[in-house]
């Protein structure tokens, strides 16, 4: 049975390179909250004020701490789902890691901190942690709400002439392409053929179903078998 999951849902306002923001919602917040990556939050840091970052999971579960790195756009932070204490002392709620795991595509919602008592400079407090559709959700199934934006994270190397194209997307009606980036794995301009993830959003319009379908190949290539493909039936309720 494909797995039913409910994933990370992101309003499709897309920035223009490595470090831009996408604006994103739940589906019924009236103000859009920013959503960056960890180089565009670095680039600009903010501190104590609620951002959203994306990014991919690692040494989850490998440190001594209640924390996990957390990397995009070349640029990397540590981020504490416990143990969070401020200077006078109060603590903060844990937050849930379960199913989350190491390679995971994930967005956080928290604050970055300065240095304290009981804190480095640059640690990520989260408030929430979603998970993102990536590769391997391939062939599964989702569930959102009108209204809503699905955001689909894979990875890919354009630079090699190899990219992701849309095929098919059953229903229009029901899912619509909404923006589309490409973001670096590295912030070093002179770093040729470094890969990244592109970040595909699609917007939930009416309640239904439909399944996106998605090739990673050379366009310019006729009658070649695509690298990779990628399906995903999304389900709008």
């Amino acid at each position: 049975m494909k797995r039913m999951l409910v994933v990370a849902l992101i309003l499709a306002l897309i920035g223009g390179a490595a470090g831009g923001s996408i604006a994103w919602t739940n589906g019924g917040d009236s103000e859009p909250k920013s959503v960056l990556s960890i180089a565009g939050l670095l680039e600009n840091p903010v501190y104590d004020i609620e951002v959203a970052i994306y990014g991919k999971v690692s040494l989850l579960g490998e440190l001594f701490c209640p924390c996990f790195v957390l990397t995009s756009g070349g640029q990397e932070v540590e981020v504490w789902y416990g143990l969070m204490v401020e200077d006078d002392g109060a603590e903060r709620l844990a937050v849930s890691v379960e199913g989350i795991e190491n390679g995971d595509w994930v967005v956080v919602t928290g604050e970055l901190k300065s240095d304290g008592t009981y804190r480095s400079l640059n640690d990520f407090w989260a408030g929430s942690i979603e998970k993102c559709v990536d590769a391997s959700f391939a062939g599964e199934e989702v569930r959102v709400a009108v209204g809503d934006v699905l955001t689909v994270i894979l990875e890919s190397n354009p630079t090699t002439g190899f990219m992701w194209t849309l095929i098919d997307n059953s229903d229009e009606g029901v899912l619509q392409e909404a923006g589309y980036i490409f973001e670096a794995d590295s912030t070093d301009p002179s770093l040729i053929g470094a890969g990244g993830v592109e970040v595909w959003t699609f917007k939930a319009l009416a309640r239904g179903e439909s399944t996106i379908s998605m090739e990673y190949g050379r366009p310019w290539e006729q009658g070649v078998e695509p690298a990779e493909k990628f399906t995903l039936t999304v389900i709008v309720e």
